[in-house]
């Protein structure tokens, strides 16, 4: 059951005094299209009493069962799971809810939390002011500061971010064309770049653009930065509706490059890089009922590497790559239609670009979204929402491993939408997404933290 996403979606037409009937049929929990339909309040929606009347945070009893959680055994050593700890998102006083977009820890253990729609509650007044910043910057004593906007907030769209060894963060964002009814249409007027210090947006430029067509700000990729480089790959539409794949690339001296990528009917994409490959993009190609995934090189000019897996009749959703030495980590939500709808299942392929060695698991399941962050030493831990017909559900802190998977533990899920995930430091996971309040009397979205440590003996994929 996607509960969660239709809470928040209709928390937003609430809130905005949008007619639902300009939105069509609800994007499911983990599209890119959340972005801009996730919600910031809400009153007199059904369901918003299973969420209301949730646990408080604690332990509870993994729902899988035939997962072995002993000790928390991997490839990556032993690794242990601290107990949980959480706070509500606050701006001088006042509560603030921002949709986590971007999510991501600096090298000095700040978080930049970037999104829209982004909302800010006068405590005293109850007022709401609606998209008025970039996002906020949370300092390691958890004091919250504004990001602000370089252009109008209300256009920001498919914000990405990078942490730089100097503290501060590489962005790039996508300005949409002004728009009136919501959810706007992915309708991009420029791409831009930017980088803030922590303080201020010390560099900011528009991303020159050669390519035929127009880019898409829903599905881009991470933003990837390499020494001085940076690259990111979004999908483009041509005038007869034809869907390619650009990977936009700024040089260390500043020069950018755009170069299409071999792509036929791109649905969702990531990018990384190797030592070996340079920057690999992956890529979930349709059409929607027969996905397939490939990995693509562009070392020297992009091509097609390899078809990692499919086609299938499952869905292929939001597929994400993380590398540790030369080991890949490919994850993605999988789609299984059965009699009562669609489920979805986290799974996992570890192994080498090549193939060799290569193995596939079912990481969790049944999910509504499976997050897999790492830690600036390299381990990977992954975040998953497990679903549940009554809209309650747990969140399950695993590990990867070629063999199978490892719950660390698990706690009820607090959220009550989609999520987003960063390490501060070598060990401290911070989880960050809309719970729901009571504020002035009315059942509002707002920004809650939730934090754990995440030890391993050994950080390193083999032992």
């Amino acid at each position: 059951m996607l509960i969660k996403g239709f809470v928040s979606i209709l928390a937003t037409l609430i809130l905005c005094g949008c007619n639902p009937g300009t939105t069509g049929q609800p994007p499911r929990a983990g599209s890119e299209s959340h972005d801009k339909v996730a919600g910031a309040a809400a009153t007199g929606v059904p369901g918003i009493a299973a969420y209301a009347g949730k646990p408080a945070i604690g332990t509870r009893k993994s729902l899988l069962p035939s997962v072995s959680k002993s000790g928390g055994r991997s490839p990556l050593g032993a690794c242990k799971l601290g107990p949980f700890s959480s706070r509500q998102l606050t701006l001088s006083g006042n509560p603030i809810y921002v949709e986590p977009v971007a999510v991501e820890g600096s090298r000095n253990g700040t978080i930049l939390i970037a999104g829209s729609p982004n909302y800010i509650w006068n405590a005293a007044s109850h007022e709401v002011t609606r998209d008025s910043i970039f996002g906020i910057l949370l300092s390691r004593d958890l004091g919250a500061h504004v990001i602000p906007s370089p252009i109008d907030p209300r256009l920001l769209s498919g914000i990405r971010a990078v942490s730089r060894s100097d503290g501060g963060w590489s962005i790039a964002f996508a300005e949409l064309m002004p728009w009136s009814n919501y959810p706007p249409e992915d309708n991009v007027a420029s791409l831009w770049y930017g980088i803030f210090d922590g303080e201020q947006w010390i560099h900011l430029e528009r991303i020159p653009s050669t390519i035929d067509g127009r880019p898409l700000s829903y599905s881009a990729s991470s933003l990837i930065r390499h020494g001085g480089a940076v690259a990111w790959a979004v999908k483009t539409v041509k005038a007869d509706g034809t869907r390619g794949v650009t990977v936009f690339q700024r040089s260390e001296n500043g020069t950018w490059s755009s170069k299409a990528v071999p792509v036929t009917d791109p649905l969702y994409l990531d990018l990384a890089y190797s030592e070996g490959l340079g920057f690999v993009l992956v890529v979930a190609e349709g059409p929607t009922n027969v996905n397939s995934l490939s990995y693509y090189t562009g070392r020297s000019g992009w091509s097609h590497l390899r078809k990692v897996f499919g086609p299938s009749s499952r869905r292929i959703d939001h597929p994400d790559l993380k590398l540790k030495d030369s080991t890949a980590i490919l994850t993605w939500q999988s789609g299984i239609a059965d009699s009562v709808g669609t489920r979805f299942e986290g799974v996992t392929i570890v192994g080498s670009f090549d193939g060799i060695d290569e193995s596939m698991i079912v990481a969790d399941a049944p999910i509504t979204q499976i997050l897999p962050i790492q830690s600036r030493t390299g381990q990977v831990v992954w975040i998953s929402s497990t679903d549940s017909p009554d809209g309650s559900g747990d969140l399950h802190i695993t590990i990867p491993s070629p063999t199978g998977n490892s719950i660390l533990g698990s706690t009820a899920d607090p959220f009550a939408g989609l999520i987003g995930a960063t390490f501060i430091d070598r060990s401290t996971a911070v989880l960050v997404g809309p719970r729901l309040e009571r504020i002035g009397g009315e059942n509002v979205l707002l920004t809650l933290l939730l934090s754990a440590e995440v030890t391993c003996a050994i950080d390193r994929l083999h032992e």
